[in-house]
């Protein structure tokens, strides 16, 4: 009997197992993405949609995509890799992602343009084109960060007006951003901070001579970056190449100098003790980082660059300046293949024409000239007996004389008294390529030449035969001559027509 129980026992669960099988299982609802998921806490400021595909979500923090299902975004949100990732979300890659998306906004659509510019007359704003972030050109940064921030209010009423009417996710997402105001106060600060770091570099790349006042440019700019955040007395009484920017004495951050309109925005706005707080330890950072970076890069105890600073026009015509230095001896020290440093009669002649410069009337215009502009000019002083009264001094502008000596060869000399150098060249040896070279352009000439004068020569003779045809035609008399007319009996033919004779005529002869 338990044999037969056993037995109907396994028929009942296959048959029910069949069963299941023949019933078709439900498929699982594919979610879309939700703009609403981006309102709530957990997503707000890192959940963002994939173009073209609404079963995708995009991470900004981690830069990931994802299936757009509720379980896997909080998943995701709770892994401990997002989490340190959203602690770390840079203020500037949003203040980048609302530039590129503003500009994105208006690319391509002259209407949104007349439209805003509505808004910018409401406002009292210059109608000014916004402009996009580039990689490549760097340096309009700041113009871009210039732009979006005179045209804030402007752009906050545009983007409410097409977030109400429009319902676009690209223009909600836009709204969200111009009304965050702690992504204002980070816009305000890169306004007055990137000025400072595209005028030192603007400065690096200028054609004129800077070599002589660069190092003041760069402490100047560091000193303004480090009396922001650190104590002013520490960084006044310190060595520059001494101060310790991590560890050194620092301002509270509620004391931090980021710019008037900050300042402004701070008493105005309301904004959270929290959200502050924050704002003032990133900027710290920023600029803390900044400072390091430029003393990676410039060495502040250079030797060579503390003592070519008394070659600028106001400093080697100013007295009190030679307190500061008071011998050229110390910069004559440091180019020693450009004046004998062991010729002491040489060196202390070039020592007393530089105590002696401050002493010459030299008009402000000269005193205004370029570095370079100046030397050159010392270097022409003449007295009332027209005896150069600095030469060798003068002779720190260089000129350069070039020497004829014989067919084929120059001789190249550095016109300094203090130590002639004499480089013979060899034309022959040195431009060898480029006499090649003009050869083949002198025989590709002359074959060009040669095929526009026969050119010009068929085309003058073709113009004159066609010209000569044309007259003869016009001037030809027409001489026709006439045969005389004979008459032929023909044998009479039944027709039904009458007798009679014809008349034949012989060919005609025309000449010309």
């Amino acid at each position: 009997m338990s044999a037969e129980k056993e037995g109907e026992k396994n028929k009942g669960e296959a048959k029910r197992k069949a069963e299941s099988m023949e019933q078709p299982k439900s498929k699982h609802r594919q979610q879309t993405y939700r703009t609403e998921w981006e309102k709530d806490s957990s997503f707000a400021g890192w959940l963002r949609p994939v173009s073209g595909n609404d079963s995708k979500a995009f991470c900004r923090c981690c830069n990931v995509h994802m299936v757009t299902e509720i379980t896997v975004l909080k998943n995701h949100e709770k892994s401990k890799k997002h989490q340190d990732k959203k602690k770390n979300l840079a203020p500037a890659q949003r203040c980048e992602d609302l530039a590129r998306d503003i500009y994105g906004y208006f690319k391509n659509s002259a209407k949104r343009v007349a439209q805003l510019r509505e808004f910018q007359d409401f406002c009292h704003v210059e109608p000014h084109k916004l402009l996009k972030p580039c990689q490549t050109r760097w340096l309009s940064l700041s113009e871009v960060v210039k732009r979006v921030s005179a045209q804030w209010n402007a752009l906050c009423l545009f983007f409410t007006d097409q977030w109400l009417e429009a319902r676009l996710t690209t223009a909600e997402n836009i709204f969200h951003s111009l009304n965050d105001e702690s992504l204002r106060l980070y816009y305000y600060f890169l306004e007055w901070a990137l000025p400072k770091f595209t005028d030192l570099n603007q400065y690096f790349q200028s054609e004129k001579v800077v070599i002589t006042s660069l190092k003041n440019k760069v402490c100047e700019t560091y000193k303004d970056l480090l009396l922001t955040f650190m104590d002013r007395d520490y960084v006044l009484h310190t060595p520059l190449n001494q101060i310790d920017i991590n560890d050194g004495p620092k301002l509270r951050l509620n004391t931090l100098y980021l710019g008037v309109k900050v300042m402004q925005h701070v008493q105005q706005a309301n904004i959270t003790v929290a959200i502050l707080t924050d704002f003032h330890v990133r900027c710290q950072n920023f600029l803390r980082v900044a400072c390091g970076e430029i003393r990676k890069r410039f060495d502040f105890d250079d030797a060579l660059l503390t003592q070519i600073a008394c070659l600028p026009p106001a400093t080697a015509t100013d007295a009190k300046a030679r307190t500061e230095f008071p011998s050229f001896l110390p910069l004559t020290q440091q180019v020693p293949r450009l004046i004998d440093k062991t010729d002491a009669d040489c060196l202390q002649i070039i020592g007393d024409q530089w105590r002696r410069l401050p002493l010459v009337a030299l008009s402000e215009d000269t005193k205004a000239m370029d570095v370079d502009e100046f030397w050159h000019h010392v270097s022409t002083l003449q007295d009332f007996e027209g005896a150069t009264v600095f030469s060798e001094l003068g002779n720190l502008s260089l000129p350069l004389d070039v020497e004829y000596q014989d067919k084929n060869t120059y001789s190249c000399v550095l016109n300094n008294t203090i130590s002639n150098q004499t480089q013979h060249l060899n034309i022959s040896g040195l431009c060898q390529t480029c006499a090649e070279h003009g050869l083949t352009i002198l025989i590709s000439a002359a074959a060009a030449g040669f095929l526009l004068i026969v050119a010009a020569v068929m085309i003058f003779c073709t113009c004159r035969k066609h010209k000569k045809g044309k007259h003869e035609d016009q001037t030809c008399i027409e001489d026709i001559t006439y045969s005389e007319t004979t008459f032929y009996k023909r044998k009479a033919q039944k027709s039904t027509k009458t007798e009679g004779e014809e008349v034949v005529y012989a060919g005609i002869a025309r000449r010309c």
